[in-house]
Parts: C-alpha cells; sequence; structure tokens
C-alpha cells in the first residue's frame, strides 16, 4: 500500500458517481498508507458508515461533525511529514458553509 488520495464531497455517493461536480469538493490531499484512520475510528465510534471497501475507491459517509476536524487538521499533517509528498487542496469556504449535521461523502483510492 503506498497511501490513499483522498476527496470529501457534500454530494451524495449516488451524485459522486453519476457526475463528479468539482465545485462540490471541501478538500482533495494525497496521504500515506495510515491516511485513512481517522475515517477508520470514525466507524468503529459509529460516527461513519463504510458504503464500499475495496480501495477502487473505498467510501465512507458521515456527518460534517464528525468529519471537519480531520479535515481542518491536514494542513498540519502534511506540514509535518516526513516524506514531503503530500498534495492537499483545500477550500475553506466550501468547509465553513458546512452545517454539522450536513452528510458529507469521503473517496479514498488506494494509490498502489
Amino acid at each position: 500500500m503506498a497511501g490513499w488520495q483522498i476527496s470529501v464531497t457534500t454530494q451524495t455517493p449516488e451524485e459522486w458517481n453519476r457526475n463528479l461536480d468539482r465545485d462540490t469538493i471541501l478538500a482533495t490531499w494525497t496521504t500515506g498508507a495510515m491516511g485513512i484512520d481517522p475515517f477508520e475510528e470514525l466507524l468503529k465510534t459509529g460516527d461513519a458508515v463504510l458504503l464500499r471497501s475495496d480501495g477502487y475507491p473505498r467510501i465512507y459517509s458521515a456527518d460534517a461533525r464528525h468529519i471537519l476536524p480531520a479535515v481542518r487538521a491536514v494542513p498540519d499533517l502534511a506540514a509535518a511529514a516526513i516524506v514531503k509528498a503530500w498534495y492537499v487542496t483545500m477550500r475553506p469556504s466550501v468547509i465553513d458553509a458546512c452545517s454539522p449535521d450536513q452528510r458529507l461523502t469521503i473517496v479514498a483510492w488506494d494509490q498502489s
């Protein structure tokens, strides 16, 4: 496992699958193999649902209140990474427009 390409969107998984609307993307980043750990932790607490698990892609769904802390931490994690291969795009205006109970979709592509 080389890592993950992760995107968080306000689209439902069905909408994302039919027609990706780039204006709905809150953030996109690449990360190492442990990059999906925050989402896996949310599965354990019941705060996220795993909708697809084969890695092509791996898809989660969760309320913004649970996802946004992990999303907001991405730039600091990337800056602290030993290997500076992270690619990070954040859209603060889209992030800030999310209500805490808005359902978000997390799409994680296995980069191996």
